[in-house]
């Protein structure tokens, strides 16, 4: 079989030239999409790694918020101590003045006379008591008058009562206390 060809060498050697630059766009379609394939693989990774970080933080700051609700809480439980200390303190002071207080009156009490009530509201002191003559009330309210615990004392009633052995004088005074610091 004889073949014969036609064509003119320019024309063959077109139709040549046309399928080299097929052959060449299919190599550099080839190329572009190997190219394209890295760069989708290297896009997956890079994703994948910035995924993987913010995993890592979120579960970091849940760990950090949980830390930070345990110093909120120890915060609130430390106040909350401190204010229980005051208190104590507080009262650790206050416990010692009403012994003051009753020793100071019992250093300045006469013979004859006694108490029936004593009552302080703040830094009020009102006592009230008996005694077998006068002078002994009058006595004791110099004597606290003369204590450096014991302001403004006022004598408010001395009145003369019968008890059932004898005649008492019933006496009311008021004055202010000044409690002693530790």
């Amino acid at each position: 079989m004889i073949k014969i060809n036609l064509l003119s060498r320019k024309e063959r050697r077109k139709s040549r030239g046309v399928k080299q630059e097929l052959m060449l766009s299919a190599v550099l379609l080839l190329i572009v999409a190997v190219g394209l394939g890295f760069l989708w693989s290297w896009q997956n990774r890079k994703v994948d790694k910035l995924t993987l970080e913010q995993t890592q933080k979120q579960q970091q700051l849940d760990q950090l918020k949980k830390v930070v609700a345990e110093v909120e809480q120890f915060k609130k439980d430390r106040a909350l101590y401190e204010q229980k200390i005051d208190i104590i303190a507080q009262l650790e002071e206050q416990q010692s003045g009403p012994v003051h207080l009753l020793d100071q009156l019992s250093l300045n009490i006469t013979d004859n006379l006694w108490f029936k009530t004593l009552s302080l509201n703040g830094d009020q002191l009102t006592v009230a008591g008996a005694a077998f003559a006068n002078i002994s009330i009058v006595d004791f309210v110099n004597n606290l008058k003369h204590s450096p615990h014991f302001q403004n004392v006022q004598l408010q009633e001395s009145k003369l009562a019968g008890e059932k052995d004898g005649r008492v004088y019933v006496y009311t005074l008021n004055s202010q206390v000044t409690m002693p610091k530790k």
